[in-house]
């Protein structure tokens, strides 16, 4: 393993608690290609390694999430390692070290480290953001407490949504941002895609583990149970529904979930569900359908608001017989239904429908309903145009473009709910859109940016 010194490290190898790191190439396979490292081992009749990775630079910051480590040099990644082993048992931080143990019979696995091409794309540190809730599972939380003493005895809980593979978001920061009470962001950090904030092969330590977070807050601050609002849209809504039911808090906010687990992951995400049950067979697809339906439904006193398009596919596949559950066991729901709203229509109405739901709970100022629900900007013949979709009462809009960050021209309010602008040189284009109603709030969305060369080709 002599390539690890070309990664600024030191290390040694513990085989059956004897020193091996002398003879431990003998078992290794190693292939170098452009700034990745693998190294595929294989060790017969052995049950127990350590690895201890020793980090040079002192000033590096190492950050360990599941099985991936990154190394972070003044803010920025500068390597990332991924273990891939099924003897995986831990990989923890002493001091400027990194140590991996692997554990079982015959010993195998892979280690890739990597200079670039991350698979977190994410490349600068997380330390400022995140904070580690140290328990049997350790996990990543954000959490900004109250400002406003009108709002000190509650606190929303927010799960996080899908996002790419190996990149973990906290969903709605900004969105909440001037609501003032205390908020809790969970980032699902385990395995390439999450685990539903549920457990890793049948075993819910993970579940554990988020509640024992979440009454750590809770009872910090002196909140009751009744105060705590869960929060979350697509993957996030499942685990806001199903923390907020089977744990009694007072408030849930769901947005469009997928309550067949089972057989949306097996369709969708095998490996998410061979993450979670160790498995994928036809009895792990039921059990996780049947999880949602086998909370105690003891308390009634609860505020459950479900919300889901007309043109999403979990309406009829997910909502509405759970829908039909509540109602046959006599559960107090509200539903919301938006006519024309599809699954990805979420990112631009999610963000609102939460304000205003958390407005009526919180009984803060009460949030103006208009949303965005759809924003399509393209670039076709040297012109740019956009289109947008909206929900709500005499509004106005009107359109800012850019190119470079520099605003080009302004399209000042009317009902008009489409723009466009001619194209005439090279650079990164954008739109933002304002949505006025007759209070004259507003609220606005930035379009995705698309890059032009100087021949008004994309």
């Amino acid at each position: 393993m002599n390539f690890i010194k070309d990664f600024n490290m030191n290390y040694t190898v513990c085989l059956n608690d004897t020193d091996y790191t002398k003879e431990i190439d003998n078992h290794l396979i190693t292939k170098k290609n452009d700034g990745t490292v693998t190294t595929e081992l294989f060790l017969e009749g052995i049950n127990y390694l350590k690895l201890n990775l020793m980090i040079n630079d002192k000033n590096n910051y190492i950050h360990i999430r599941g099985n991936m480590i990154e190394i972070f040099k003044d803010d920025n990644k500068i390597i990332e390692i991924h273990v891939t082993s099924s003897h995986l048992d831990n990989i923890y931080q002493k001091k400027n070290s990194v140590i991996i143990i692997l554990h079982g019979c015959d010993i195998s696995g892979v280690l890739t480290f990597r200079k670039k091409e991350f698979l977190n794309k994410r490349l600068q540190s997380p330390e400022k953001f995140e904070t580690t809730f140290e328990t049997h599972h350790n996990l990543r939380y954000h959490y900004i407490e109250a400002t406003d003493n009108n709002l000190k005895d509650n606190l929303i809980v927010v799960f996080s949504a899908f996002s790419a593979e190996y990149t973990y978001n906290f969903n709605y920061v900004d969105t909440l941002k001037e609501i003032n009470t205390n908020k809790l962001f969970i980032l699902d950090d385990f395995g390439a895609k999450g685990s539903y904030y549920l457990g890793r092969e049948k075993n819910f330590s993970i579940e554990n583990s988020i509640i024992s977070l979440i009454l750590y807050i809770a009872s910090k601050n002196n909140i009751n149970m009744k105060n705590i609002i869960s929060v979350g849209s697509s993957k996030g809504g499942y685990s806001a529904l199903y923390f907020g039911m089977k744990y009694s808090f007072g408030n849930i906010i769901t947005l469009a979930p997928s309550l067949y687990l089972g057989s949306f992951l097996k369709k969708y995400h095998p490996e998410m569900l061979d993450y979670i049950l160790g498995s994928n067979s036809e009895a792990d697809k039921i059990y996780l359908d049947s999880l949602i339906y086998r909370i105690p439904t003891a308390n009634q006193e609860l505020n459950l608001k479900i919300m889901v398009g007309t043109k999403d596919s979990r309406k009829e596949k997910h909502i509405e017989p759970f829908i039909e559950y509540l109602e046959d066991i006599g559960y107090p729901y509200e539903y919301d239904l938006i006519e024309g709203v599809d699954h990805s229509q979420l990112q631009y109405f999610a963000p609102d429908y939460i304000k205003v739901q958390l407005s009526n709970i919180l009984k803060i100022p009460k949030i103006s309903e208009m949303y965005l629900t759809a924003l399509n900007f393209t670039i076709e013949n040297n012109t740019a145009k956009v289109n947008i979709e909206t929900i709500g009462q005499n509004l106005e809009y009107a359109y800012y473009w850019y190119c470079d960050n520099i605003v080009l021209k302004k399209v000042l309010y009317s009902n008009e709910k489409q723009s466009e602008i001619p194209i005439t040189e090279s650079g990164s284009y954008r739109v933002r859109v304002f949505l006025r109603d007759s209070d004259k709030i507003i609220i606005t969305k930035s379009s995705r940016t698309i890059n032009v060369n100087h021949k008004g080709e994309l």
